[in-house]
């Protein structure tokens, strides 16, 4: 009779036992994600997680969905890990020692690639900083950003979206490239000082459009005459202001864009839409039958161009003076689609103010005319 009670009291005790464990087990699942081990680990943040979130060891891959919050850090630790947020993560989002792979499409205090060549892409909010870290990095913003640093190596920047503050390339031969939609609030360093600016080679790249003729002219003259590296300037666009400083090379590849309702209405160049109203207003620089004609101001020197058609001619686009004067070779001036014709129309700046004029069919991109012109 005394073993029996033994027994039943140990089986009593294990029971008990089992529970406790059984407890906290449960409690860790609905908690959200855990840190990873020294091996490849795949952590999927799907709940709110009120801890830090570490990789360690391994190529790593952490996601934080869209229902997820990591009040705390990310860190991929060691290894190359890829960490994608789509969430939220209130603290750093850390890429680790070597060569990572981050995207943040949803919101993160900061974040930083740290060692390593890392890729960088910020298609949501990063309420502070983001830094590439050592290494040759690639940083890409089409959000929103406090600002950004490129820190050691030799960096290739892109800003499509918006910084608040300063965008600085720092040391190491880099590359800043900006993209329509661009907005700085402060200013685009290349390097960080006058004396790094003597030794390194860093290049900032104007590759935005803009259907203001205004800024942008007054944009192509400002960088044309920015030929002290170690001194800052700025030209107005879109709402706002490019400032820059630091920077040994300028690459000018605005676009003038043109839209159908934007284009001045032209004054009349014929009575019958098929001779010149008279020879004093405009002179015909070239026809091609049924496809395009082209004329010159007289006064102003503007070329209008015209899409032919059987029995008529239609309005397309023109081009000021001052567009191809100020042009260097390679520079787009004219890129216009008519929806009525179903044609494209593209006016190229060559050498010695010759015009590279390439007319397009819409429907299947066939070239339907090129000519170099001598306005």
């Amino acid at each position: 009779m005394k073993s029996k009670k033994t027994v039943f009291s140990t089986l009593v005790v294990l029971a008990i036992v089992l529970s406790a464990f059984a407890l906290p087990m449960q409690a860790l699942a609905d908690t959200g994600c855990t840190s990873g081990t020294r091996d490849n680990d795949t952590i999927v943040c799907d709940v709110d997680t009120e801890d830090d979130v570490n990789g360690k060891g391994g190529d790593d891959e952490i996601t934080v969905t869209t229902d997820g919050q990591v009040t705390g850090s990310v860190n991929g630790g060691k290894g190359k890990d890829t960490i994608t947020n789509n969430g939220t993560v209130t603290e750093n989002i850390t890429g680790g020692s070597q060569s990572d792979e981050i995207t943040n499409s949803g919101t993160a205090g900061s974040i930083s690639g740290d060692g390593g060549s890392d890729t960088i892409t910020n298609n949501g909010t990063v309420k502070k900083k983001i830094a590439g870290g050592s290494g040759g990095d690639e940083i890409i913003n089409s959000g929103t950003a406090g600002s950004i640093n490129g820190d050691d190596g030799s960096d290739i920047i892109t800003n499509i979206g918006t910084v608040t503050n300063d965008v600085k390339a720092n040391s190491g031969n880099d590359m800043v490239i900006l993209e329509t939609g661009v907005q700085v609030g402060g200013t685009i360093f290349g390097a960080d000082s006058k004396k790094a600016a003597a030794i390194e080679t860093d290049t900032l790249v104007f590759n935005m459009s803009t259907y203001n003729q205004a800024e942008y002219y007054a944009a192509q003259t400002v960088i044309a005459g920015a030929t002290d590296e170690t001194q800052a300037y700025k030209f107005a666009w879109d709402g706002g202001a490019i400032k820059w400083q630091y920077f040994d090379t300028l690459v000018d590849k605005l676009t003038l864009l043109f839209k159908s309702e934007l284009q001045p209405q032209p004054e009349p160049e014929t009575e019958n839409e098929t001779e010149p109203e008279s020879a004093a207003t405009a002179t015909l620089i070239f026809v091609e039958e049924g496809v395009l004609k082209v004329y010159q101001n007289n006064a102003s020197g503007t070329l209008r161009f015209y899409g032919l058609g059987e029995n008529s001619q239609t309005f397309i686009a023109e081009l000021s003076a001052q567009s191809w004067a100020n042009a260097l070779p390679g520079d787009v001036l004219l890129d216009y689609e008519s929806i009525e014709l179903e044609t494209r129309l593209v006016v190229t700046a060559l050498e010695n103010g010759q015009l590279q004029v390439e007319y397009y069919s819409l429907a299947d991109g066939t070239l339907l005319f090129s000519k170099t012109i001598t306005p």
